[in-house]
């Protein structure tokens, strides 16, 4: 099994290709390397390596939460993928997402550093989408906000679904980072 996890896991970094991918996840699950957990939105953050260490874009994490709001939550439609933060990385992961916020002009979440475990390799919109919300962010949509503002009361009123992620998290399949770490390029899973 382990020999065909690691062609498995070279061929994907190699190909990049969605199919490689797929069946790269599926083994590492059925392996039991990659377990499925309930994360609350606090405790993942996106990845500095997300698009090319671009992170994310406020606009699209605000078209983020407006279009889940719209075709409503269901965490059999999410396919977050995340990793443990390993303690070298901690500072400058932490840094990559105040630098995100702080350019965002409200609109993305600060982190509470003493939550944080994961970062996001799949899902990073979804995640920051989540904690914007519970974080009260700058909002273009006057159905979900206050004076601008996201606000949880109005959100859960259009979409009741976000409840439980809001306050338990979503499932993400979580890939350990010393995984990762004989797989680097499987980062951009």
């Amino acid at each position: 099994m382990a020999a065909a996890i690691d062609g498995l896991a070279k061929e994907c970094v190699q190909s990049q290709d969605a199919a490689s991918t797929a069946t790269l996840l599926d083994v590492l699950e059925k392996a039991g390397i990659a377990k499925r957990f309930r994360l609350h939105p606090e405790s993942v953050v996106v990845a500095d390596t997300n698009r090319d260490e671009y992170g994310v874009a406020a606009k699209d994490v605000c078209e983020n939460v407006e279009d889940v709001v719209i075709t409503k939550w269901h965490d059999s439609i999410f396919r977050g993928v995340a990793t443990d933060i390993p303690g070298p990385q901690f500072e400058k992961v932490c840094q990559f997402n105040e630098d995100l916020a702080a350019g965002s002009g409200g609109r993305l979440p600060p982190i509470k550093r003493d939550q944080v475990q994961y970062k996001a390799l799949r899902g990073n919109h979804t995640s920051s989408g989540h904690r914007a919300i519970l974080n009260g962010c700058v909002h273009p949509s006057p159905d979900l906000t206050i004076d601008g503002k996201l606000n949880v009361n109005k959100v859960l009123h259009e979409c009741p679904s976000l409840g439980p992620v809001l306050t338990l998290g979503a499932q993400w399949l979580v890939i350990p980072s010393t995984f990762l770490a004989k797989y680097p390029g499987a980062q951009a899973i």
